[in-house]
């Protein structure tokens, strides 16, 4: 009889309580430390796609800029407002980006290897792109634009 009752808690497997409730706890700190790392892949992940629409926004000014002729590029000036996806927008509402453009007064001219003739004028154009969610976040562009005679 005692060999029977040897023979039957051989053949009993699983896990016990102790073991059970152990494991959940290892898995549970596991858990734990991923979920406390979701909001800085949260946010991470929203300044990159700030940053990828803010690089379009300047592109998409840059572009209209060049396009315009060069004694015309004061009419730039001013504000615009874009959306989260970098269209365009007439006016503030829905605007998830406000851009400011400027232009100086002065135009600069780049002299020549020989230093005595200049060649073509340059312009700087200052653009400051902030979200409106995070204005903290905003970025200002300072390029040049040349006279390709337009």
């Amino acid at each position: 009889m005692n060999n029977l009752n040897s023979f039957s808690r051989q053949q009993r497997r699983g896990f016990s309580l102790i073991e059970v409730t152990m494991s959940l706890g290892i898995i549970s700190i596991g858990m734990m430390a991923l979920v406390a790392m979701l909001p800085l892949g949260l946010k991470a992940f929203k300044s990159s796609v700030d940053m990828t629409l803010q690089a379009q926004i300047a592109q998409s000014i840059l572009n209209q800029a060049q396009q315009i002729k060069f004694s015309n590029l004061g009419d730039l000036d001013g504000t615009f407002y874009f959306d989260a996806e970098g269209a365009l927008l007439p006016n503030k509402t829905g605007a998830a980006f406000e851009t400011e453009v400027a232009f100086p007064e002065t135009r600069t001219r780049v002299p020549s290897n020989n230093g005595r003739e200049e060649l073509e004028p340059l312009t700087t154009i200052s653009i400051t792109i902030k979200p409106m969610t995070s204005p903290e976040r905003s970025k200002t562009l300072n390029l040049f634009i040349a006279d390709v005679g337009l």
